[in-house]
């Protein structure tokens, strides 16, 4: 039996670099744009399929798990995810790369869902909470990789090394973490029926709000941390590359700080429709200022707003609090993953309505080799993330409050 010290932290890892190459599109958006020599709407399809695989393989990462072992599962999402990279990193065409990032698309599907129960296999159930926020804590350091040193990498040695290196690295960490996690097995807990299971979940109205906000919230976040924000500040407000990526850097610590001003809300007042609703009007309204100014915006407002996109995506998270008290622990991992959904299938549906508008206010410049949008193109096109907002704005307004703890009764007098 492997050590659990030693098998947990090599999941860690692994969940760190899936983040890093997820956000990757990112830092390197505008570098497959001229490399590859596609428009907007490729590069939003190419993130859409990446993220569709994410969606789909939520309940089905789960059941590999029950059937194969986390240890394996996250083994075989390493060196997918490493050979997809490594796609990404050689391939002479634009459908090699659409081919590669489905591959890591497939391999970071199942990471999150099979460390959380990898974990749940070798450590008391005390111990949870602190391994989970560990683990939550190396995805935010690859997600902060994937900004500012990946972007100067790409600037200064073109898209293809980057994903070379990140494929390597997670081969590498496939070839390291065998004899850790291979014989790591499930923990034994039977689970009811999917499709039973999935079917109450579906019909529980407290089901939806938690999904409607983590469409919305979740999903812009994705879609501007994770695609279009650095095209956007270099081109529409001709902000250098490094201090560009230092904006994303920024907004993923305010996704952090996001995380934990929600739950100590909720933890001292139990309630949770005013928060969110505060937090997700304000963000509507940042998400007003980007889309509708007359012109650009004082460079303070325009950090402060992408700021607030990243905080209320922080935000939303825990919202899976609600998930937590409303379901029985059969139901919990399918209402968790049909959650997690609902960011990602935000950003499926939004990537190529995003780049489709962004080619239709093309004119015909370029920076640095890739097609370079007006500010009046991306404000049109951020109106589809406020479209989502707003729905997340209905279900914040729709969330049960928290459950308070029951006292205990005084004692009798005798």
């Amino acid at each position: 039996m492997a050590r659990p010290r030693s098998a947990w932290w090599m999941a860690a890892v692994l969940y760190g670099l899936v983040v890093l190459a997820r956000v990757a599109p990112s830092a390197t958006a505008d570098r497959i744009m001229a490399t590859f020599h596609v428009n907007a709407q490729a590069l939003g399809a190419l993130s859409s399929l990446q993220f569709l695989v994410y969606v789909a393989m939520q309940i089905p990462a789960g059941l590999l798990s029950d059937r194969f072992g986390p240890g394996p599962v996250l083994l075989a999402g390493a060196l997918v995810a490493g050979i997809g990279n490594l796609m990404v990193g050689v391939s002479p065409s634009f459908a090699g790369v659409l081919a590669g990032r489905f591959l890591d698309g497939l391999g970071d599907s199942v990471v999150w869902v099979n460390a959380l129960m990898l974990q749940n296999a070798l450590f008391p159930p005390q111990r949870m909470g602190r391994l989970t926020a560990t683990l939550n804590a190396m995805g935010t350091a690859g997600n902060l990789v994937g900004t500012v040193p990946l972007a100067v990498m790409a600037g200064a040695t073109g898209v293809r090394l980057p994903y070379d290196v990140m494929g390597a690295m997670l081969v590498a960490l496939f070839v390291v973490a065998l004899p850790s996690l291979r014989m790591v097995r499930a923990s034994g807990l039977r689970l009811a029926p999917v499709r039973a299971t999935l079917a109450r979940v579906v019909r529980r109205r407290r089901t939806w709000p938690v999904v409607m906000v983590h469409f919305g919230a979740v999903g812009s976040t994705v879609i501007l941390g994770g695609v279009w924000g650095l095209p956007f500040l270099m081109q529409a407000y001709g902000q250098p590359r490094a201090q560009a990526a230092s904006v994303l850097l920024a907004g993923t610590l305010a996704g952090m700080i996001g995380g934990i001003t929600a739950g100590r809300i909720t933890d001292r007042t139990w309630r949770r429709r005013l928060p969110f609703g505060v937090v997700l009007l304000w963000t509507l309204g940042m998400w007003g200022l980007m889309s509708f100014a007359p012109g650009p915006l004082p460079l303070a407002v325009l950090v402060t707003a992408i700021l607030s996109v990243f905080f209320a995506g922080g935000f939303a998270i825990m919202s899976f609090a609600v998930v937590r008290e409303t379901s029985s622990r059969e139901e919990v991992g399918v209402a968790s993953g049909l959650t997690n959904m609902g960011g990602f299938t935000s950003a499926v549906l939004m990537g190529p309505l995003i780049g489709a508008q962004l080619d239709a206010s093309w004119r015909g410049a370029t920076l640095a080799g890739s097609p370079a949008f007006p500010l009046l193109g991306y404000q049109m096109a951020f109106r589809w993330p406020m479209a989502g907002l707003a729905l997340s704005l209905l279900g914040a307004l729709m969330l049960p409050e928290a459950l308070r703890p029951q006292r205990p009764a005084p004692p009798e007098s005798r």
